[in-house]
Parts: structure tokens; C-alpha cells; sequence
């Protein structure tokens, strides 16, 4: 066996390494379909590993004789989830680790993710990140070996429609307004310390003040693209929802087919003596209404790992667990 570098001009070399992954998300779950044709992910995935090589990511293939049995390709991500980890500017995000079929099991995978770790430790990119289908049991056995641990877990609501319901909701909910949004504050401190009880192995976090500081500008920039909706009196919130629509996103492209856009719902908070209320339910009945109106039917939710009330929730909305983020954070303790 040996390791070969690759340069955006052998791009070509991973078509099959990734498609034979795309075959396996498909077989481990499903019931995340539909999916897109080979030709469609890999022309995406391709353009994907172009950016990122060009920006100074690297990959490194495993070939057998001639025959190239397994890659991984890795770059630098500015820092995901910046009001809530206290991290370095930018991770290193894993982007693929492929293995062939008839070459698991052998260490090979260990293998790639040394030399990538190697790499990486010489860019001194220390916060690391990697992504997998839930499902995939293995690679999250693997990548847990490893050191890193479940973070963030985004569910999918695509090709499926959800009944949107129709019965109104038993609090208020309108619209933010963009001059109204430090009354939220006490909401995301509130979420900010739920984070904290629920996954203190994910530490460290922000500190309080400047976790906020990041989620203000964040909720500016929602409120100017997308939607913030709160429910409750503005002196006294009880729960916010915060929602996006991207549109033409390569982000799920390589995976799943979904329509032109796509919304995510960045945020869904309820204040903790409020939990338990129907006031989450309520808010995202809201937001399925007003998606509906505007045609839109492909969602995405996501939520820390450990928070299970949360993903239950979700759950029950039609949302399936689609993808796991994992990180390796040194500044933990």
C-alpha cells in the first residue's frame, strides 16, 4: 500500500472512491431519499473538492498497485457554531474519508486520518471537525477512536411533506423587528446555559457576553434575509425561531434532491420556565405555515448532539436525523 498526494488536476481519480460512498449513505439509511443520480453528486462533490484544494486544502489517496482503494481530502472551515464553542477562528474540516468496500477493516482508514492528522498538525490547525451519516455506525466508531465527539446534529425534512397544520397557536407569535432584538437576549442566554447542562463534555463554551455579541449580529443578519419570530410579549419572549432560505445551495446537493430552495431553521429557543408548553410545537407550526405559503417545502433543523428533548421534538415533525458533525477540540477538558 502507499499514499499518494493529489492536486486539483487528479480530481477525476475520486469519481469512483465517491460515488461507491454515495451507493453506501444510500444502503445505510434509505429513509433520508430521495437522493440525487451519480452524476449529479459527483459533478457537485467535484466542485466542492476544487474549492477547497485551490484555497489550500490537500488529499491524500491510498492505492493498491494501481488501483486507488481510498482517499481523504481535509481544509480549512471558518469556526461553525462561533456563539457557542469557544474555538479558534477556523476548524479543520474532514471532508471525505472513503474507503473502498473490499479494503475496510484493514486500517486503512486509520491510516489516511494520520497522515491527515499529520498535515494538519504542521498547518497548525488544531480544532477539527468532521461530518457523517448517523448510520454510518462505523466511520462514527472510527472517528470516536479518534477522539472526536458527536456535536451537532442536523435532521432533514426533504421530498416529504409534512402536514402543516392548521389550528392556531395558543400564544402569540409575529414577526422581530430589527429594533427589537436585544429583548431576545435573555432567550439565547437561556438556550446558551441549556447547551451548557446538557453537553458539559463539549466544553469550553463563549463566555456569556460574548456568545451574545456573535448571536445579535447573527439574528441582524436573519432578520434582514430571512425571518426571526417570537412568541410571547416583546417585554417578556418566551421563545424565538430564526429561519433561512437558501436557494441553488450546494450544500445538500451531492447527497439529496431537493427543490430550488431550501429553508433551515438556525434557531428554535423557548425559555426554560416556559418548556413543555407546546411553545416550540407552536413555533415551528408557524413556520411550517409560512413556508407553505411561500413554497417551500424542503426543511433542515439542527441541534446539540446530546440535547435529545430537542431532536425528539423534531422528530415527531417528520424531521430524520440526516447529519452528524463530530469535533476535536484540544482546548477541552
Amino acid at each position: 500500500m502507499r499514499f499518494e498526494t493529489l492536486d486539483r488536476a487528479g480530481l477525476s481519480r475520486l469519481e469512483a472512491l465517491w460515488l461507491e460512498l454515495h451507493a453506501h449513505h444510500q444502503a445505510v439509511s434509505p429513509e433520508l431519499g430521495p437522493f440525487v443520480s451519480d452524476g449529479a453528486s459527483w459533478a457537485v462533490r467535484r466542485e466542492l473538492y476544487d474549492e477547497v484544494l485551490a484555497a489550500g486544502g490537500f488529499a491524500f489517496v491510498a492505492c493498491d498497485g494501481e488501483a486507488d482503494v481510498g482517499y481523504a481530502l481535509a481544509g480549512a472551515e471558518p469556526a461553525h457554531w462561533p456563539a457557542t464553542f469557544a474555538t479558534a477562528s477556523e476548524y479543520a474540516e474532514l471532508h471525505t474519508l472513503a474507503v473502498r468496500a473490499d479494503q475496510r477493516g484493514r486500517g486503512l482508514g486509520t491510516a489516511l486520518m494520520d497522515l491527515v492528522d499529520a498535515r494538519l498538525d504542521e498547518l497548525g490547525l488544531d480544532d477539527r471537525m468532521i461530518g457523517v451519516l448517523p448510520a454510518n455506525t462505523r466511520a462514527v466508531a472510527l472517528y470516536e477512536r479518534r477522539g472526536y465527539v458527536p456535536t451537532w446534529l442536523t435532521l432533514t425534512r426533504f421530498g416529504r411533506r409534512h402536514e402543516v397544520p392548521t389550528d392556531e397557536a395558543r400564544v402569540a407569535i409575529e414577526p422581530v423587528a430589527l429594533g427589537e432584538i436585544n429583548a431576545l437576549e435573555p432567550l439565547w442566554h437561556s438556550l446558551h446555559e441549556h447547551h451548557r447542562a446538557v453537553a458539559p463534555a463539549l466544553a469550553p463554551f463563549v463566555e456569556r457576553a460574548a456568545s451574545w455579541e456573535v448571536m445579535r449580529r447573527m439574528l441582524d443578519a436573519t432578520i434582514r434575509a430571512g425571518a426571526v419570530l417570537r412568541a410571547g410579549p416583546l417585554e417578556r419572549p418566551l421563545g424565538m425561531a430564526c429561519v433561512t432560505i437558501s436557494r441553488d445551495d450546494p450544500l445538500w446537493a451531492d447527497t439529496w434532491t431537493t427543490g430550488r430552495d431550501v429553508a433551515e431553521v438556525k434557531l428554535l429557543v423557548v425559555e426554560e420556565s416556559a418548556r413543555g408548553a407546546g411553545i416550540g410545537s407552536a413555533l415551528l407550526a408557524t413556520v411550517d405555515r409560512r413556508l407553505a405559503e411561500a413554497g417551500v417545502h424542503d426543511q433542515a433543523i439542527g441541534a446539540i448532539a446530546p440535547n435529545a428533548g430537542a431532536i425528539r421534538l423534531y422528530e415527531r415533525r417528520g424531521f430524520r436525523p440526516a447529519w452528524l458533525q463530530m469535533t476535536r477540540f484540544p482546548g477541552r477538558r
